[in-house]
């Protein structure tokens, strides 16, 4: 941890799963980013630096506290990238975004990046933790892709029972004449 006492590699891939900015600006170590998220300052970087952020960040929090009675500060981490052993060779890795979807147009997506440029610009936002809009799944975008079709032959439907309402009519002006 930190400049004097540096975690060794076996404690960092024992410990920790991903690499990360705290607040954007502190770089850490996070283990269990989906659960009990532990922190920690990356080595050659001093502990007091977390410590420095957490502080502007209390600050910060506690003024806009003041304005917003309802706000609640959470503190924030950016994920940056995995923690993987050096002994994994980079060609066993699996790609990321392989068999995902663009979830706006339903096109499949970049399987490196999760990017898709086709005709909707949609970029994915693997390490956004503003706005994390993820490449669907195959499960998905099946899903996606079902639920606009049902609205469609919904739509349809009930044209189709306006057009036949307008042929009774047209038939029954037609019988008057």
């Amino acid at each position: 941890m930190a400049v004097f006492k540096r975690l060794t590699r076996e404690e960092i891939l024992k410990d920790y799963t991903h690499y990360g900015l705290m607040y954007g600006v502190v770089p850490i170590y996070v283990g269990d980013p989906n659960g009990e998220s532990r922190v920690c300052v990356r080595n050659w970087w001093p502990d007091w630096l977390l410590d420095l952020a957490d502080g502007v960040f209390f600050i910060c929090s506690s003024i806009y506290l003041h304005i917003d009675d309802e706000y609640e500060p959470n503190f924030f981490y950016k994920l940056t990238a995995e923690i993987h052993d050096e002994n994994e060779c980079a060609c066993c890795k699996p790609e990321p975004f392989a068999d995902r979807y663009c979830p706006t147009c339903l096109g499949p997506v970049c399987p490196k990046t999760g990017n898709h440029w086709e005709s909707c610009e949609y970029e994915a936002s693997t390490g956004n933790w503003i706005n994390p809009v993820q490449p669907l799944t195959e499960r998905q975008m099946i899903n996606a892709k079902l639920a606009k079709s049902e609205s469609t032959l919904l739509e349809l439907t009930q044209e189709a029972k306006r057009e036949q309402a307008k042929i009774a009519q047209l038939k029954s002006s037609l019988k008057k004449i």
